[in-house]
């Protein structure tokens, strides 16, 4: 038969049942809408899952403390006074396969006050200049604080979009002072708005400072076992806080018992957060940051051999 023939057969068949042949084009053009809808809706889901992750940093680890049992009751993870400034130094020195690590000292409920508006941000960390590179934060308007001002303790910090509509009324913060608790810091730059997280959260409601400010003039005394004072803590000039006397990193005092921890002001941060060097040696930098740490804090070594490799691994 001969395509004109063919398509003169069709076309009667069209003609003498048009409703069965146009229920079987809507039916065909129906599923092939649902398929394509459902792809597309799969591939915006995913972005949109990218997307979340590359803004909390895709390769990034957060280090978190134990937890301390009172009268038998669990406190829950992070409870424990156990993380050091040292130990987060020992991971950028000794961890080949973490890239950029920062401490985290939290500050969250605290109140900021500016001229006569106060807020009260979801967020408030005292971090390390590395921290905005593990989190890929960018900014909108002014600089990042430099590890010199870490060093320093000095009073300067980083503001979100919300903070800037809800306490600065929308202008720029820039050079603008606000107080929390006690003390005034100084705003000298505006993080770039990420919105929200895929939890829900206001990521651009926080404020960043040096963490040794935050410690020192927001949050105070950390808790924890041990029962000592400042007296005998040993320091180097570049190892203390600015006009203080305090360490960075105290030495055990010969009065103490060899497994007592020395709990001078400062001594404990919240948290710790690295990045890997490339994703896929996220769990490589996991490995070796669990190992370090058991060590340090002389905690057992839990060996487990791998199907994959006969290298024992750390749990």
């Amino acid at each position: 038969m001969s395509l004109w023939n063919t398509l003169r057969v069709a076309l009667k068949a069209l003609r003498r049942n048009p409703s069965r042949a146009l229920l079987t084009t809507l039916g065909i053009v129906i599923g092939i809408a649902a398929v394509i809808t459902m792809m597309e809706i799969g591939k915006g889901s995913s972005t949109s899952i990218q997307k979340s992750i590359e803004k909390m940093g895709a390769n990034s680890v957060l280090v978190l403390p134990g937890w301390v049992r009172t009268g038998g009751v669990s406190q829950g993870a992070g409870t424990a006074a156990s993380l050091t400034p040292a130990d987060a130094e020992a991971i950028g020195r000794e961890c080949p396969s973490v890239a950029n690590f920062s401490p985290i000292v939290r500050a969250n409920g605290m109140q900021v006050i500016f001229g006569n508006n106060n807020w009260v941000p979801a967020q408030m960390y005292g971090v390390s200049p590395d921290y905005m590179t593990i989190r890929n934060w960018e900014l909108e308007e002014g600089r990042f604080f430099s590890e010199r001002e870490v060093e320093r303790n000095a009073r300067v910090c980083l503001v979100g979009s919300t903070l800037v509509r809800e306490l600065f009324g929308g202008k720029s913060p820039i050079d603008c002072e606000m107080r929390i608790r006690n003390s005034t810091f100084k705003v000298i730059g505006v993080l770039k708005s990420k919105g929200a997280n895929m939890m829900g959260w206001d990521e651009d409601d926080v404020v960043l400072a040096p963490w040794t400010a935050i410690r020192m003039r927001v949050t105070g005394r950390k808790s924890g076992t041990a029962t000592s004072t400042t007296r005998t803590a040993a320091a180097t000039p570049g190892e203390l806080f600015s006009g203080t006397g305090v360490a960075f990193y105290p030495e055990q005092d010969s009065s103490l018992t060899k497994d007592k921890l020395l709990v001078p002001r400062f001594t404990y941060i919240d948290q710790i957060i690295f990045s890997a060097v490339t994703p896929d040696k996220v769990g490589v930098a996991v490995r070796e940051v669990t190992r370090l740490l058991r060590e340090r804090h002389g905690l057992k070594l839990i060996r487990k051999m791998t199907s994959e490799s006969a290298t024992p691994q750390i749990l």
